[in-house]
């Protein structure tokens, strides 16, 4: 299904919290000239119906870095763990605790 998220022609991850929440990382930007272009910021959004979204935390607020490839998961703990690439040549690890 299509959200009304902007994204880059770039990858998204989501998951399905154990409370029933989805969350969304994405690069929230319109696809510019080159495929890289846009992918300077990441966001997290979560959702209760899979239609409306809203934004919830900013992972990177950049302009020419690349941001890209998440992947997040809901441990055991009811932490949430996301992963990136930076610039394609380092992996961020985030954690957050959602209340």
């Amino acid at each position: 299904m299509q959200t009304s998220l902007l994204n880059p022609n770039s990858g998204t991850d989501a998951v399905t919290l154990k409370s029933g929440t989805q969350l969304l990382v994405y690069n929230p930007a319109l696809p510019g000239k080159d495929w890289f272009n846009g992918r300077g910021k990441l966001r997290v959004a979560q959702s209760t119906d899979g239609l409306a979204w809203q934004d919830i935390a900013v992972l990177e607020d950049g302009a020419k870095e690349e941001y890209s490839y998440p992947a997040i998961i809901e441990a055991q703990d009811g932490r949430v763990h996301i992963t990136y690439t930076y610039n394609r040549q380092n992996i961020k690890h985030v954690i957050l605790e959602l209340r």
